[in-house]
């Protein structure tokens, strides 16, 4: 069992180098973020269930004047917004001499803690989600700004349209 949580963790270091090719590295770095960041989320409800309590009472609903709003905002308009904070923050803590493994998790942590203002349930989803868009574009920043950019709103946009897809959907 020892073996498979190496070679999974050896898996998942790799594919936040930028020695592989660009789109497939960012659309692994998407799967990579949401599969775990969705099963956290599930747990974090099952645990809440389990405890007899109901898991909407844990978030507040978002509004927008129609469904095309809310499409620009939570899937495109939002991930640009946080992933430019999420470069200026990870500027900010590369100033300290930090490793790239220490301002990915300062950075996720953080994120995750600013979701959970408004929706606690979300914090481990959120903080891994923002742990593979710190690595993706700390990864890519060294061969550019705007493929670093990428490397996080690409993945954060393919997130959101996933968790926020389908309800927008059905509101129409």
């Amino acid at each position: 069992m020892n073996d498979a949580w190496w070679q999974l963790g050896a898996w998942l270091q790799k594919r936040f180098h930028s020695h592989l090719a660009y789109w497939p590295s960012v659309l692994t770095l998407g799967v990579i973020s949401i599969v775990p960041s969705f099963v956290l989320f599930w747990l974090a409800q099952a645990i809440v269930r389990l405890f007899g309590s109901d898991p909407a009472a844990f978030g507040r609903v978002l509004t927008f004047p129609n469904w095309w709003v809310a499409v620009v905002m939570l899937v495109f308009g939002g991930p640009l917004i946080e992933t430019v904070l999420l470069a200026l923050g990870l500027r900010v803590l590369g100033l300290l001499g930090l490793s790239i493994s220490a301002m990915s998790c300062i950075s996720a942590l953080g994120w995750g803690l600013l979701h959970a203002i408004t929706t606690p349930l979300q914090f481990f989803s959120v903080a891994w989600s923002f742990y593979v868009y710190s690595r993706g574009y700390l990864a890519w920043r060294p061969k550019g700004q705007q493929q670093a950019i990428g490397a996080a709103w690409i993945p954060h946009v393919m997130y959101n349209a996933l968790a926020f897809g389908p309800a927008l959907l059905l509101s129409t």
